[in-house]
């Protein structure tokens, strides 16, 4: 059976397990970023056997060990036979809103080479991968509300004050040392994108890599890969490769720009941007708007690259009530491309976590917006020409799909129980804990969203 027909036959199946790895920040590899697997392998002690998460950080990991893992042989086998994995339900729950999920997108996208991809279970590395996710290490210049320390640098001193703050007040010192030294090695584990050995199993795939992933931190900022890029250029695999950023627009890499993206077969970059003037800089702290609006139209306007730019908008608590603001501002721009990019975690910032009460009267605002006379041009959506309103709609049914009440630690364990309870208790507590850290006033840049959620 040809591999068309076998998609055709298995309509759940995702082709991302056989092509793709993510390997995220702090060197743990995932099939893909919005897979929840975190990818283990059987080790041996005294003891007898055991399950271990794989980590780069190690620097005796390779992606190659991810991809032939038990964990991902099984996870091909479920795909095999129509199985619908529970570590798959982000795109699950995306496509039972009406949004076009990631496993739709690249299976359907005709982008990849799959009639050369070995839909077995275990496959080879070397031949089938075409596509890679690497988050480079946590370098970054900004501390985001919707992030923290796994991922951005500029969290440290934050997150230290932090726990400190809350051993004292709360008597829980011991508890607050411990999640220290958990943060310490963290930041250890950020440090493997300069490890030779990964780079030299990434140059494996090169013959049949067709897409390459940055993201960080920020990824202009980690000038390691640069080298990877090179070797391509070198070897001549750069032309059939296209590389895409994920950047926080702060950073204009004059390097990248003029040696480097010129002879790769296409770059994308995809901005993030949440919302605009003081209500980006609040959520995209310390960026300054006018910085990064001038960084996006020196992009925009570069004539020596095939380039593809886009706005990649999290949608979060934050800037659910100003879509319509920020769209309006696209539409000055030469962008051309809008992404939504659902926030899960953290789950207290979730648009999922409001109450019912408050998504209704942002329904009804929404109701009011004419969405698609925002845009006077046709422009990509979520890397489709699809409709505006369309999309709108699926924020919306997103929103309703089920109705989060209690947070657990989570992702954010190093904070300890501060990040337990009820889910207003937690955003409430977030909101000020680094409004105070900070100087900064949700209430005076949030005025419409404060009252609406009963924050004071």
């Amino acid at each position: 059976m040809d591999n068309k027909k076998l998609i055709k036959k298995t309509p759940n199946l995702c082709i991302y397990p056989w092509i793709h790895l993510e390997a995220n920040a702090l060197g743990s590899i995932r099939p893909c970023c919005q897979n929840i697997l975190t990818i283990k392998d059987a080790s041996r002690d005294a003891g007898g056997f055991y399950w271990e998460e794989l980590s780069l950080s190690d620097h005796n990991t390779t992606l190659e060990d991810a991809y032939t893992s038990p964990d991902m042989i099984n996870l091909r086998r479920k795909f095999l036979n129509n199985e619908r994995p529970d570590v798959c339900y982000k795109c699950w729950t995306n496509e039972k809103t009406g949004m076009r999920s990631l496993r739709q997108a690249q299976t359907q996208s005709g982008f990849f080479d799959i009639e050369k991809v070995d839909l077995s279970a275990d496959p080879s590395f070397a031949t089938n991968m075409q596509s890679v996710d690497l988050k480079l290490g946590t370098t970054c210049n900004l501390q985001c509300r919707i992030c923290d320390i796994a991922a951005s640098s500029k969290f440290r001193k934050e997150t230290k004050t932090i726990l400190k703050e809350l051993g004292e007040v709360d008597g829980r010192v011991d508890e607050m040392n411990e999640a220290l030294t958990h943060l310490q090695l963290k930041i250890h584990r950020s440090t493997w994108p300069n490890n030779e050995a990964f780079y030299d199993n990434l140059k494996i795939i090169f013959p049949n890599l067709k897409f390459m992933e940055f993201f960080g931190g920020e990824p202009f900022l980690i000038k390691k890969h640069f080298e990877v890029l090179k070797y391509a250029i070198e070897k001549g695999y750069s032309k059939n490769i296209v590389i895409k950023y994920n950047t926080n627009g702060t950073q204009y890499p004059k390097e990248l720009v003029e040696d480097i993206f010129p002879h790769f077969k296409r770059v994308l970059i995809s901005f993030s941007i949440d919302d605009v003037a003081e209500r980006f800089e609040y959520q995209r702290y310390p960026a300054k708007w006018e910085q990064v609006k001038d960084n996006i139209q020196r992009f925009t306007e570069l004539t020596n690259v095939n380039l593809g730019t886009e706005i990649c908008i999290t949608v979060s608590i934050f800037n659910i009530l100003s879509l319509d603001e920020l769209l309006g501002w696209v539409n000055t721009t030469n962008l051309d491309g809008i992404y939504f990019n659902i926030l899960y975690d953290p789950q207290d910032l979730n648009i999922q976590s409001l109450d019912e009460h408050v998504k209704h009267t942002i329904i009804e605002k929404f109701k009011t917006i004419s969405w698609n006379s925002l845009l006077s041009r046709r422009l990509d959506i979520n890397s489709s020409s699809s409709d505006l309103n369309e999309n709108i709609q699926t924020l919306i049914n997103f929103m309703l799909e089920k109705h989060i009440t209690i947070v657990t630690s989570g992702h954010q364990s190093f904070y300890g129980k501060a990040v337990n309870g009820p889910v207003q208790e937690v955003r409430n507590w977030r909101i000020q804990t680094f409004d105070k850290l900070r100087n900064e006033n949700f209430v005076k840049t949030f005025p419409e969203l404060a009252e609406l959620i009963g924050y004071d």
